[in-house]
């Protein structure tokens, strides 16, 4: 590999193999939000840009959140009652993405968010404090600590910010709480 030129692609492929999956880096080398399929032979990379417009408020508290154990709080088998509910949330999540409609409920989650929470203190106060303010979504940034509010516009953003600011000033836990949004544009490569 050292001296050969690699393509998104390939790189997609040396980063999730280090990282496990493919999630952070695809989204990460292909900008927007990005789906992929790992079939037998290949990974189909899937970037949807130019359709997700929201701001996103996201505290980032000094938890610790170590991501081995809150994978391995995760189930071996889901009922089939919870896998349908989850298909049913993110198919409406695409579809309120792409035609720029998103509502709460989209975001709803029992994969991973009941056994994640646990790790992130006041998730629940949390979530129906923005939600009951208007957000559109809120949800775990990975394996956590980090927590996102979707928000409709830059003054409900401003207002998520102060609210988690606020909130985990209540709980003594130092937080950084950043606005910020979906980039189009992936990482550049460069080659030398």
């Amino acid at each position: 590999m050292i001296g050969r030129k690699l393509g998104k692609l390939e790189i997609l492929k040396i980063c999730a193999h280090l990282e496990g999956h493919y999630d952070n880096v695809a989204s990460s080398l292909y900008g927007g939000i990005v789906l992929t399929v790992v079939l037998k032979d290949r990974v189909n990379v899937y970037p949807i840009r130019g359709k997700f417009n929201y701001p996103l408020t996201i505290a980032i508290p000094e938890i610790i959140v170590n991501t081995k154990s809150s994978r391995g709080s995760l189930p071996e088998v889901y009922s089939k009652r919870d896998v349908i509910f989850n298909l049913s949330r993110v198919a409406s999540l695409m579809y309120g993405i792409l035609e720029k409609g998103l509502e709460s409920f989209m975001f709803e989650d029992r994969i991973h968010t009941p056994y994640r929470k646990k790790f992130i203190k006041g998730f629940d106060e949390m979530k129906k404090m923005v939600e009951k303010a208007g957000a559109k979504g809120f949800f775990i940034s990975g394996s956590g600590s980090s927590v996102v509010a979707v928000a409709k516009n830059k003054k409900d953003a401003k207002t998520f910010k102060e609210m988690f600011e606020k909130f985990f000033k209540k709980l003594k836990i130092p937080c950084r709480v950043i606005i910020t949004k979906v980039r189009d544009k992936g990482v550049v490569i460069k080659h030398a």
